[in-house]
């Protein structure tokens, strides 16, 4: 058996924690808080980016507005209805800001994923 695992085991029976355990829980805790701090940014950015694309101001995203926003990045007006289409729940025809969501970025993060 492994000394360190046999020293871990000894100290939990004795009712102490390893300093290598109190280390990973230092880890997970910390590796939390980046996660917290990542969904703050990427979700202020959201915002930011909802406001700056909502050009009419009326607190909705129209089919022009997301169409606009999707041929600056390259898209072609058939893919900015089939996205419009998936993201608005409601079916209303424009995206509200619950509705809106960065989808490039999400898309690329979840291939990433699925390819490793």
């Amino acid at each position: 058996m492994n000394k360190r695992l046999i020293a871990a085991s000894l100290l939990l029976c004795l009712g102490l924690t390893p300093a290598f355990a109190k280390k990973d829980d230092d880890d997970k805790k910390e590796w939390a808080k980046e996660q917290a701090e990542k969904a703050e940014k990427l979700k202020e950015e959201t915002e930011k980016t909802f406001k700056r694309l909502d050009t009419n101001k009326d607190g909705k995203l129209s089919d022009t507005e997301f169409a606009m926003a999707k041929s600056n990045k390259g898209k072609s007006p058939d893919d900015a209805k089939k996205a419009l289409a998936e993201l608005d729940t409601d079916k209303d025809g424009a995206l509200s800001a619950a509705e809106f969501k960065l989808p490039e970025k999400e898309e690329k993060k979840g291939k990433k994923k699925k390819d490793e």
